[in-house]
């Protein structure tokens, strides 16, 4: 079905516009947002605003960079770009990102991860335990788990030329690494199902080690232990290329299972 524009007002979206960012509004409880994850689907991969811009309006996050060129996150307030081998690379404040989110991270709730005895929490029972802290799931959730891991995969997507194909195409060229055991680093966020086509539905997670040496989106996961710290947002504040805007209430249900297709398929489905 459509998007559910009446829950998009009712959390207070503005669409910016490149002369409005001189003088960024970071408000604790806003998340900024650059272009839709709709768009990114269709293939809008040019970078509309840099990355010194964007860390204006955060210090936690994640996206891309031009040309889908990897899979960026951004963790206390430093960008990092996911690479095709695995690794990390920091960012410069002059590169662009045609897709971002970031919000500046304050924990409202803050909670043990739920591991069950002698055993490890994976992702799915993750995001449900996050589901049970979560009071109101129609706000957005800004997500940061400190933990260690006993296992972890993820993955990363090479850079496009044009004329760029679509997402679920790209994806089809990605390449996936297990990480290393230790301590790591995950942030994202949990988007309402209503504004699909605005974010991606429900989880879109990033993970660092610690040493920020390698990372990527996460596709899999085993934690052992740690902590999950959560941030509610009211205000989603939308910077929309041109053209942009129209692909917001044109989302449909199919387009939704397309994004999620294209963003949290499982290894070996």
């Amino acid at each position: 079905m459509p998007i559910d524009l009446g829950l998009i007002a009712a959390i207070h979206v503005d669409r910016a516009r490149h002369g409005d960012l001189a003088t960024p509004s970071r408000r604790a409880d806003e998340v900024f947002q650059v272009s839709t994850i709709a768009a990114l689907l269709e293939g809008r991969y040019d970078g509309d605003l840099s990355i010194g811009e964007l860390l204006g309006y955060g210090d936690l996050g994640l996206g891309t960079l031009d040309g889908l060129d990897g899979e960026m996150l951004i963790v206390d307030g430093v960008a990092w770009q996911g690479t095709m081998d695995g690794s990390l690379r920091r960012i410069g404040a002059e590169e662009r990102t045609p897709f971002a989110v970031i919000v500046p991270f304050v924990a409202e709730r803050e909670a043990p991860l739920p591991v069950p005895a002698n055993e490890a929490l994976a992702l799915d029972p993750l995001q449900r335990a996050i589901d049970r802290l979560i009071p109101d799931p129609t706000r957005i959730w800004a997500i940061r788990i400190e933990a260690e891991v006993r296992s972890i995969t993820v993955r990363s997507v090479p850079r496009q030329v044009p004329p760029y194909p679509p997402l679920v195409a790209v994806t089809a060229q990605e390449a996936l690494f297990a990480l290393p055991a230790g301590r790591m680093t995950i942030v994202g966020f949990r988007f309402p199902d209503a504004l699909g086509g605005i974010g991606v539905p429900g989880y879109h997670l990033h993970a660092a080690d610690a040493a920020r040496a390698q990372g990527g989106h996460v596709l899999a996961v085993e934690l052992v232990a740690g902590t999950i710290a959560l941030d509610p947002a009211d205000t989603l504040h939308l910077e929309l290329p041109a053209g942009v805007g129209d692909a917001i209430a044109a989302a449909t249900a199919e387009e939704q299972a397309r994004i999620a297709a294209a963003e949290v398929r499982i290894p070996g489905r």
